[in-house]
């Protein structure tokens, strides 16, 4: 009993992390086109940060202000890479608990990329 509530605050926890992911996605895209033109050009991920990241030479206290800030904003999208995978298998496990037949439905499974 009580399976839907469950699942509306999961699901809801689950947004809210992604949505934040979004953003900090954003935010380092933005850093890395300052920090070297054409930044990163596909969808960003954690070893490609850390590869385009060796590359960069700081010349200015500036850039390294900005390198470093890429270094933070780079642990705290690892912090809530993992959270939605907790999230993710918390959501997977109470929708297996609830018996419910809605992920039948098309369009029932999506996932949020950035």
């Amino acid at each position: 009993m009580g399976h839907g509530e469950v699942l509306r605050l999961l699901a809801k926890r689950n947004t809210d992390i992604g949505d934040q992911h979004c953003r900090l996605v954003s935010r380092m895209h933005s850093l890395l086109i300052e920090l070297a033109p054409g930044g990163i050009a596909k969808e960003i991920n954690a070893s490609d940060v850390d590869a385009f990241l060796a590359r960069v030479s700081p010349k200015t206290a500036v850039e390294q202000i900005r390198y470093d800030l890429a270094v933070e904003l780079l642990d705290d999208i690892r912090r809530l890479d993992e959270q939605l995978k907790t999230s993710h298998k918390r959501l997977r496990t109470t929708v297996a608990a609830s018996a419910t037949t809605v992920t039948e439905l098309f369009g029932g499974r999506s996932s949020l990329r950035c």
